[in-house]
């Protein structure tokens, strides 16, 4: 097996929820595109099972949120990104045939989340969590892989003032592996 380095292009569907105290907000959230690079290293565990065992950066953010309205004739939002996520990951697989390797993933995630809310100032922190999913590695070449992958990450619960906010992500990703 051994490294390997890959770009993906990934759709990820964001939801959140808001726990205010008398005021509850759930099943926001938004849809982005995003690009991410990759990097792996797989090691046989016997005669058709692999482990990957990897890291996955996204080279772009997404806003997980984004509401607007009005307060007394002024207009008001609300806003949440993420930034800087990185996702470690192993990931057992199993061989189907010379050139396809089926895995199931397990993932620690950590993100940047980035509040920002009119009339007050932006508050960046650190969010972190677990996922898991499922791939298909495909052999194309000698050296190229094309990899097609679900996840689910679920962050935990955050704390903004007086509310609560929890946010997670349902991922679909399509991307090209180099192996070395």
């Amino acid at each position: 097996m051994g490294p390997s380095v890959g770009a993906n292009f990934e759709l990820k569907a964001t939801t959140v929820g808001i726990n205010g105290g008398s005021a509850e907000l759930s099943g926001f959230g938004k849809q982005n595109f995003v690009p991410s690079v990759s990097a792996d290293y797989g090691f046989a565990t016997g005669n058709s099972s692999v482990v990957l065992v990897g890291g996955k950066y996204d080279l772009g953010s997404t806003t997980a949120l984004s509401i607007s309205g009005t307060n007394n004739g002024s207009v008001e939002s609300l806003t949440l990104k993420e930034k800087s996520h990185v996702s470690l990951f192993v990931a057992p697989g199993m061989v189907l045939n010379d050139k396809t390797l089926a895995y199931a993933k397990v993932s620690y995630e950590t993100s940047t989340g980035e509040v920002a809310a009119t009339g007050s100032d932006t508050v960046t922190s650190r969010i972190n969590g677990f996922g898991w999913g499922v791939g298909i590695r495909t052999q194309m070449s000698d050296k190229i892989y094309l990899n097609v992958e679900a996840m689910r990450i679920d962050y935990s619960a955050k704390s903004l003032g007086s509310s609560d906010a929890k946010t997670g992500s349902t991922i679909g990703s399509i991307g090209i592996s180099y192996k070395f």
